[in-house]
């Protein structure tokens, strides 16, 4: 397996990383951690919700029976989709 970054650059991901999951004062900030290889930012401060909660005729992010997220507005019969979670909040 190839390593794509040097031993200073994994230590600086490191860094964001663990500055990222302490939680902040600041409720406006997104809180995320990166995953374990450092190529995904995950949420830590909200989950994918059950489809039976999902509000319907207004734009939120869907996970699909696949894993795959996408945008779009549900209708209340279409079974394809297992969580939505809502977008997040502009700044």
């Amino acid at each position: 397996m190839t390593d794509y970054y040097d031993e200073a650059e994994s230590r600086e991901m490191d860094r964001a990383s663990d500055a990222y999951d302490r939680r902040k004062d600041d409720e406006s900030e997104a809180y995320f951690a990166l995953n374990s290889t450092k190529t995904v930012a995950v949420a830590t401060d909200y989950y994918w919700q059950p489809m039976d909660t999902c509000p319907r005729g207004v734009k939120v992010q869907f996970l699909g029976k696949g894993g795959v997220a996408n945008y779009g507005i549900w209708n209340g019969k279409d079974d394809f989709y297992t969580h939505w979670a809502p977008l997040p909040k502009k700044p």
